[in-house]
């Protein structure tokens, strides 16, 4: 039956009053509630700035006992991280990486032999270690933030600590995902798998590079705990690639003294469309020059393999892994012309030799391109060839960037093998201040560096001696 308008009226009237009260509360129950989320994600929000400040001093404090050990390889990656760990919240970090670069040559310069291996593994099980501690901690961060439903911030944790292992997701019998340093919850859990990738029958957390490939079905990979490789071309390319760049690591370990922290990646694309597309994305759309290149971040190396023969594929992988490797053990950022040229010392086109077991490198490159540098008008000037930057000269065409390729790998081989002894010891003294310095390093730089910083200490070691430095370079090309 329905009632009235007189029966409808009081009986509104008679509950405006609690309804209103109701609406208050509901209303002052949800400003606390978000009062409550804003103060616990700002609580998330200093516990993390504390911990990282605390991790980015153990590293730290590490580095600077590798210091007085005599390894300034190590140590400036040591420190380097301790700035990077903390993401710059680490002021004694971040004061102690500027005051290293102003060491002078007595610092610098080398005392006895490279680092013995046992001194090497000792410091790779240290920083192991060191590693984990981090992971740990952050871990229970996240761990912490995800039980007080901080979902988001918990999320971007376990992604960074995921990626930073680069592995399989595990999976205990509950759906949880497990890592050496502890357990994520089932839920996040749960969110992460979903988002997660197939590689060679295998769940993984998409890192930096495949989040921006999300269209990506599959891909192949070999690894081990020093080398990654991924391929869209095959599983065997993968292989291949992993057989001959697991080959090339102890020969630049040997060379330089010094190991990388962390597994280097390697990524060979099938087509250059998708290869391209990603440099789009990771902001290196000038770099479609070339077929390859390796990026800090992330830090990775990535390769092409669109129209090139098995041979030129082989050189290119050695190349862009030489550079990987090279701003893996160092932040430092050295001038182009080193750059390539110590790349093409192991993976130019000529210059190395792989029958799928053995790995031979340092061999001069093609002929025709030494003929090239010994005619008349051959080579530029010393000064334009350290102050050059490789991309430019592929921009004026593919014979000028095969051109600088070739004369700064004859420099370099120049100032290693067929330079005087006090030149040679220069050379030796500004790559240990370079790499030790960390010169060309910025805190949060994203982009490859221009290595402005190493190129006016090159200009600094050796600016009164240029004329010694061309004669003696022009006599040692004639003697290839």
């Amino acid at each position: 039956m329905a009632s009235s308008e007189a029966e409808t009226e009081p009986y509104m009237n008679a509950r405006t009053p609690l309804l209103a009260t109701v609406v208050a509360l509901a209303a002052a129950v949800s400003s606390f509630a978000q009062g409550g989320d804003r103060a616990l994600a700002e609580s998330f929000a200093k516990k993390k700035n504390e911990l990282l400040v605390q991790i980015g001093q153990r590293h730290l404090e590490y580095g600077l006992d590798l210091r007085k050990q005599g390894l300034p390889t190590q140590a400036a990656a040591q420190i380097v991280l301790a700035v990077e760990t903390s993401e710059g919240s680490n002021p004694g970090a971040n004061t102690v990486l500027s005051i290293m670069r102003q060491y002078d040559e007595a610092f610098w310069k080398r005392h006895g032999s490279r680092p013995s291996k046992t001194k090497i593994e000792s410091y790779d099980k240290r920083a192991v270690k060191l590693v984990l501690d981090d992971e740990k901690e952050r871990l229970e961060l996240a761990n912490w933030g995800q039980l007080r439903k901080l979902e988001r911030e918990a999320h971007e944790e376990y992604v960074a600590l995921l990626r930073a292992r680069n592995e399989p997701l595990r999976f205990d019998a509950k759906g949880s995902i497990t890592l050496p340093s502890g357990t994520i919850a089932k839920a996040p859990s749960e969110t992460l798998r979903a988002e997660a990738i197939t590689i060679n029958d295998e769940l993984w957390v998409r890192d930096e590079l495949l989040a921006k490939l999300p269209d990506l079905a599959s891909i192949f990979q070999a690894s081990s705990p020093e080398l990654l490789v991924r391929s869209t071309v095959s599983l065997d390319a993968a292989k291949a690639a992993h057989a001959l760049g697991s080959a090339l690591l102890p020969v630049l370990e040997s060379d330089t003294g010094a190991r990388p922290e962390r597994r280097l990646v390697l990524y060979l694309f099938a087509e250059r469309k998708t290869y391209e597309a990603l440099l789009d994305a990771l902001g290196h759309s000038e770099h479609k020059l070339v077929s390859g290149i390796a990026t800090n971040h992330p830090p990775l190396a990535l390769a092409c393999a669109e129209g090139l023969d098995e041979r030129a594929v082989q050189s290119l992988c050695l190349h862009e892994l030489t550079h990987h490797f090279a701003q893996s053990i160092s932040p430092a950022v050295f001038p182009s012309w080193y750059s390539e040229a110590y790349a093409d010392t192991f993976g130019g086109a000529e210059t190395f030799q792989w029958d799928g077991t053995k790995l031979v490198t340092g061999g001069l490159i093609a002929r025709a391109r030494i003929d090239a540098l010994r005619a008349e008008g051959g080579t530029r000037p010393v000064r334009e060839l350290v102050e050059t930057q490789a991309l430019d000269a592929w921009k004026r065409g593919k014979e000028q960037g095969f051109a600088f390729y070739a004369e700064a790998w004859a420099f370099l081989r120049y100032l290693r093998s067929g330079a005087s002894a006090e030149i040679a010891r220069k050379f030796e003294l500004w790559e240990d201040r370079c790499r030790g310095q960390a010169l060309g390093y910025e805190v949060g730089a994203r982009g490859l560096g221009k290595g402005a910083a190493a190129s006016d200490l090159f200009l600094e070691l050796f600016g009164k001696e240029w004329h010694t430095l061309e004669d003696g370079f022009d006599a040692w090309l004639k003697t290839l």
